[in-house]
């Protein structure tokens, strides 16, 4: 019988269950509780080797569902750790903040977005995609153009349909006058290395990450694209992916 793992930061008196197919209205006790999970054993329905299920808090008298998709249980593979969020689903931006960066001998700008249930589901840790151009990312007042890249609804889009995880992402703005010596050949080697020493160290410090380069990717656009590939080549032990987009 296949495993689910509820992992939230759960009140002394809080009741937490699982409500599955075919019967969205049964209770389902886990096996065990305590302060950040709750471990279920879930039948598959007849015929089938996967089931949906929402996971349901109840708290003071009121019931709560889960927010955003259902989770899918399959018949075979390691128990599923879920991290649901009852109470706030959307993600919000950080503002922008300068981080003094001495391999480039001067500052970077960044802003970072947060994913739904960020602040309340404080049992995650997230992977990071690191952004360049984050002036276009994110707003349409500071893009080029007006028209913003929509970043933060596609990722949020994506992990509804169930093709990524939550994900964490971290723009990081061009300098003003300095795009095209930064993103290419020399001046990307400093700003790669800007990125690893600065950038990187302070996210991993101020937020909750999941660590290490298979939790990482860059990712740029045109020239943006040129610097992303360059500092996955060159960093390969802190980037684990690039895109690189024209």
């Amino acid at each position: 019988m296949p495993s689910f793992v509820a992992a939230y930061p759960f009140q002394p008196s809080d009741r937490i269950t699982l409500r599955c197919e075919p019967d969205w209205h049964a209770d389902r006790e886990p096996l065990e509780q305590t302060a950040d999970q709750a471990v279920f054993e879930v039948p598959l329905p007849p015929d089938t080797n996967v089931v949906q299920l929402k996971v349901v808090l109840h708290r003071r008298g009121a019931t709560h569902w889960s927010l955003g998709a259902n989770y899918v249980l399959r018949a075979s593979g390691p128990p599923r750790v879920g991290h649901p969020v009852f109470f706030h689903a959307d993600g919000h931006l950080t503002a922008r903040t300068s981080l003094q960066a001495p391999a480039i001998g001067g500052a970077l700008t960044v802003r970072v977005f947060l994913p739904g249930g960020y602040d309340e589901n404080t049992s995650r840790r997230y992977p990071v995609l690191y952004a360049m151009d984050g002036a276009n990312l994110f707003d349409p007042a500071e893009s080029f153009g007006g028209a913003e890249w929509e970043v933060d609804e596609t990722v949020a889009l994506l992990d509804r349909m169930a093709i990524i995880d939550k994900v964490m992402v971290v723009g990081v703005y061009a300098r003003d006058g300095l795009r095209e010596h930064d993103y290419t050949d020399p001046g990307y080697h400093a700003l790669a290395t800007a990125l690893v020493d600065t950038v990187v160290p302070w996210v991993d410090s101020s937020f909750r990450t999941q660590p290490g380069r298979d939790h990482r990717a860059v990712l740029g656009s045109s020239l943006g694209g040129v610097f992303s590939l360059h500092a996955f080549w060159r960093h390969p032990e802190v980037f684990g992916s690039a895109a690189a987009l024209s």
